[in-house]
């Protein structure tokens, strides 16, 4: 009898999974700034968001990172992701802390194998079934790391840095080709080489869109700040 009476009470805690009721995440977070806003409206597959200092850029990946896996991941496919930084220190210092705030309910984040895995149930709040979904965790130093897998979506993070090789652009692009999958890179824009080449002039032909936004243009930075870098830096900083 006590073990009958269990059973009822973890029904009552854990509802079966066709009965959690589906996050809508098309629509943008209302604490959006208009640099968001705008970057969250684009179409096109390949996003740049060329953004100053704390403007806001590493905090907006994982929200559309996770609208991505909302509208391409599928029951009874292997839905994988990708986050990718230049160095794994550079992604614990910000990206996975944000992607873990993010995902918090929905995945759990496993340190050794470098990955978020869904729940089923936080699956099923995100796609209205249980279906498998990763994210992967990569660095672009080493571009061979980044084989192997086949993405639906990929967010990079500070792809202007130099330790973000051409290489691992190549790579990623190779991965995300059965699914035509989208890309956001968010990046202050450093020494920018083949960022520059490759993605920046290509601006408004075809698949990429640039949009621009600088610090000073999020509410919270103050203004001291922009002046005083206005005078240690060049313009293109």
């Amino acid at each position: 009898m006590m073990g009958t009476n269990l059973a009822r009470a973890v029904r009552r805690v854990n509802p079966p999974l066709q009965q959690i009721a589906q996050i809508d995440l098309a629509p943008s977070p209302d604490w959006f700034h208009k640099g968001q806003k705008a970057a969250w409206a684009v179409t096109e597959r390949i996003i740049l968001l060329l953004w100053g200092n704390q403007s806001g850029k590493t905090i907006f990946g994982p929200h559309w990172l996770l609208r991505e896996i909302q509208n391409t991941a599928k029951a009874g496919e292997a839905n994988d992701y990708l986050l990718a930084g230049p160095t794994i220190e550079l992604l614990k210092k910000k990206a996975i802390p944000e992607l873990q705030k993010a995902l918090s309910g929905l995945a759990v984040y496993n340190q050794g194998d470098r990955c978020f895995r869904f729940t089923a149930e936080g699956s099923a709040k995100v796609c209205g079934r249980s279906c498998q979904i990763t994210v992967f965790v990569g660095y672009a130093a080493k571009p061979e790391s980044l084989e192997s897998a086949t993405y639906k979506a990929a967010w990079l993070d500070e792809a202007g840095q130099k330790e973000f090789k051409e290489g691992s652009w190549e790579a990623i692009l190779r991965r995300l080709t059965i699914h035509q999958g989208r890309v956001l890179i968010t990046t202050t824009p450093y020494q920018l080489g083949w960022l520059q080449k490759r993605i920046y002039n290509q601006d408004g032909k075809g698949e990429v869109t640039v949009i621009p936004f600088e610090s000073r243009e999020n509410p919270a930075y103050p203004v001291e700040e922009w002046n005083r870098a206005q005078q240690d830096l060049p313009p293109y900083r």
